[in-house]
C-alpha cells in the first residue's frame, strides 16, 4: 500500500499528449539559417545555391521533398526588401517556398504556439491535506479536466494552465471524523464521493508542477454526518509528459 501511495506521489498528475505529423506545422528559427530555395521545375526540387535567412523568422511546414520539409515564411512587410526575397517573387507573383533538413528540422527551430489556447487533461491526486483540521489523507481521486493554458513566450518552454477538474473519489469514515445519528461511526469504511477541483500547474519543457484546491461530497451524506462535507483540500503532484505535444500551432501572421 505504501509503494502504490509513493508512486502517486511521485508521479502525481500525468497528462496524457499524444504526437502528430509535422506537416501544417508552425516553427520559428533558432538562429541565421542557409536553406535552399524550392524550385518546382527543377528535377532536384532545389536551386545549387542556399539563401541565408534571419533567426527568430517565423515558417510553417506544407510538404515533403525526400530528406527535406518544404516551407514557406509568414510575410514580411511589403514595403520590405525581405518581402520579395523570402516571401513573394515580386516578378512574377509567385509564392516563394524553401527546404529544410528532416534531421536538422529539431535543431534549427522550435515550434511556435498560440499564447492562449483550450487544455485538457486527467488528474490523479495522491493525498490531500485539510485545513480544516490539519490532517494529511491518502486517497484516490481521478478528475477529467479542462482550461486553458497560458504560452506568454509562445515556444512551449514555460505554459501555465488553470483547469477545471470533477471526477469520483473514495473516502474514508471513521470515529474522528464521521457520525452516524449524533454517535461516532463503529468501524472504519470507505464510501463513493465526487470530487470538484481547480488545478494551476506550470510546465516546464514535459516536466509538470501544480498545486490543486477542491472539495468533496459523499452520496450518504443523508446518513454519514462527515465532517469533513464540502470542505476544502489542497493537494500538488509532480507529472511527465510521455508523448508529443498534439496542440495546434499558431496560425501564420507576420514575421518582425
Amino acid at each position: 500500500m505504501k509503494t502504490k501511495i509513493l508512486l502517486l506521489f511521485l508521479l502525481g498528475w500525468m497528462e496524457i499528449i499524444w504526437g502528430q505529423n509535422l506537416i501544417n506545422e508552425s516553427r520559428m528559427l533558432n538562429g541565421p539559417t542557409d536553406l535552399h530555395q524550392y524550385e518546382a521545375s527543377s528535377i532536384s526540387k532545389k536551386s545549387a545555391s542556399t539563401i541565408s535567412v534571419y533567426g527568430n523568422s517565423k515558417f510553417t511546414i506544407v510538404g515533403e521533398e525526400g530528406e527535406y520539409y518544404k516551407i514557406y515564411f509568414w510575410d514580411w512587410e511589403k514595403d520590405s526588401p525581405d518581402y520579395n526575397k523570402y516571401n513573394f517573387n515580386t516578378t512574377t507573383d509567385a509564392q516563394r517556398y524553401f527546404l529544410i533538413e528532416k534531421k536538422l528540422i529539431d535543431v534549427s527551430s522550435v515550434k511556435i504556439y498560440n499564447r492562449i489556447a483550450p487544455a485538457w487533461g486527467t488528474f490523479v491526486y495522491p493525498f490531500k491535506w485539510r485545513p480544516n483540521d490539519g490532517t494529511f489523507e491518502p486517497t484516490f481521486a481521478l478528475a477529467i479536466a479542462g482550461g486553458i493554458k497560458f504560452n506568454p513566450w509562445r515556444i512551449n518552454k514555460h505554459v501555465f494552465s488553470a483547469l477545471l477538474g470533477v471526477g469520483p473519489s473514495s473516502v474514508s469514515l471513521d470515529k474522528y471524523n464521521t457520525t452516524v445519528l449524533d454517535k461516532p461511526l463503529d468501524n472504519k469504511i470507505s464510501v463513493a464521493a465526487v470530487t470538484f477541483s481547480l488545478n494551476l500547474m506550470y510546465q516546464y519543457e514535459f516536466v509538470q508542477f501544480g498545486v490543486s484546491a477542491g472539495i468533496d461530497n459523499i452520496f450518504d451524506s443523508n446518513i454519514y454526518n462527515w465532517k469533513n462535507q464540502g470542505k476544502p483540500w489542497l493537494t500538488f503532484g509532480v507529472g511527465i509528459s510521455i508523448f508529443k505535444d498534439n496542440e495546434k500551432t499558431a496560425s501564420p501572421t507576420s514575421n518582425p
